[in-house]
Formats: structure tokens, C-alpha cells, sequence
């Protein structure tokens, strides 16, 4: 499983990828990672992005989409959530795609559940990048929240940064959701206790990847 900033980093060097699969839940990281893979192939101007789940799309037409391609060999980024709950024989077709993609096609395939063995995963042909999109643990979510902070022009002390965390940090999405409110409201480059409205009564969500590396590290506390 490749390291995500080592993955940021390999696309601001411009080097890309055809087929990506990012594993795990949290939605900010795998926003930050689509955007940053537009960025790196569009750079240019605007290109073609589309999403796709099997829930939306029948088999064939999530095929039909990766495969077509215009006159001029336009790049596309595809985004298919899910791709592990596609069966058949358009799962075999799938994998083959993943294995000999079409140049001018990125494909971004996104499976919440970083656990996930089964068939599809398996399958992936093993040179496919597969990056590690879950919530990072305390010491990162410290520096992405510093990062979310310093991206909005602001500071804040070491201990409120703590009880953000604490309070919101089941993922850096809500994280970042609240660190936005707060400097929203914030009119000064520092930000106080009183700018703060956290909700005491919200319980951090200890996830169970959080919960095993807890259990390992005798931090009993935490599991």
C-alpha cells in the first residue's frame, strides 16, 4: 500500500499513473487526491471528469465510458466508486481494462473499506498504485489540522488544536469542516477558546483499524 504524500508528491512531479486504487474512508483525502490527479493531468486548462457507481450505471455503461474514447484522444478522469460490487462478466472485463488502460484514460477506483479482500481487490493486477486514503492517526491529523489552519491565514495554540481534534476527529473531513467554521468567525489571525463552539456531547468515533493499532500499543485507553 503506497503512502499518500509520497503519492502527492509523485504527482506534482508529474508523474501519473493510468489506473489508481485509493482504499479507505475518508472523504477529504480522497477528494484532495482526485484534485491533485486533475491538476497534474489537466495542466493546461479544464478536462473531462466523470463519477461513476454501480449503484448509477449498469455494468456496460461504466465499460462503455472507460473504453470510448474521441477522434483527437482527449484525456478523461474516471472516478468509479465501488468497483467491488460489480460481478459478471463486466468484472473480468474491468480488470482487464485496469491491466492494459487506454493512455489518454485515469482511472480513480475508490473502495471505503480498507479491510476489503475480496475478489476484486485480489484480482488488481499488483502493479496498480493503491493508496492509503484512511483517517490518519493522531500525529497526522495534528499536521493536517495545523495545514487547515495555516491555509486559512490563522494561528492557534498547541492545546485548542488538541481539543479539535479530540472532538472532531473521526475524520479529517469533519475536521476541516469545523476548522473552517472557525476562522470564518474569527476575525484575527489568532484563534481564542472563544471562538471555539465545540460540542462537548459529540464523542470522537474510534475506528477499528484505530482501535487494533490501540490494542497493540497497550493503549488501553483509547481501544
Amino acid at each position: 500500500m503506497n503512502d499518500f504524500k509520497v503519492s502527492i508528491s509523485q504527482l506534482r512531479k508529474g508523474r501519473i499513473d493510468n489506473v489508481y486504487l485509493l482504499k479507505g474512508e475518508d472523504q477529504f483525502l480522497q477528494n484532495f487526491f482526485i484534485e491533485k490527479l486533475y491538476d497534474a493531468i489537466f495542466v493546461e486548462g479544464q478536462g473531462t471528469k466523470e463519477f461513476l457507481t454501480p449503484n448509477e450505471f449498469s455494468g456496460k455503461e461504466i465499460m462503455d465510458r472507460l473504453i470510448s474514447s474521441d477522434l483527437f484522444g482527449t484525456s478523461k478522469l474516471l472516478i468509479l466508486k465501488d468497483p467491488q460490487q460489480i460481478k459478471g462478466k463486466v468484472l473480468s472485463e474491468l480488470l482487464n481494462y485496469c491491466e492494459k488502460p487506454l493512455k489518454n484514460h485515469f482511472l480513480v477506483l475508490i473502495n471505503d473499506n480498507y479491510m476489503d479482500k475480496g475478489y476484486f481487490s485480489k484480482n488488481l493486477p499488483r502493479y496498480i498504485s493503491k493508496i492509503n486514503v484512511s483517517t490518519p492517526f493522531q500525529n497526522d491529523l495534528w499536521k493536517w489540522a495545523k495545514f487547515f489552519f495555516k491555509d486559512n491565514k490563522k494561528n492557534i495554540s498547541g492545546e485548542l488544536l488538541s481539543q479539535i481534534i479530540e472532538t472532531c476527529g473521526d475524520s479529517l473531513y469533519n475536521i476541516k469542516n469545523e476548522i473552517d467554521k472557525i476562522c470564518l468567525i474569527s476575525d484575527s489571525e489568532n484563534v481564542t477558546k472563544e471562538h471555539l463552539n465545540l460540542d462537548s456531547s459529540f464523542s470522537r468515533i474510534r475506528k477499528r483499524w484505530e482501535m487494533i493499532a490501540s490494542i497493540g500499543n497497550r493503549d488501553l485507553n483509547k481501544s
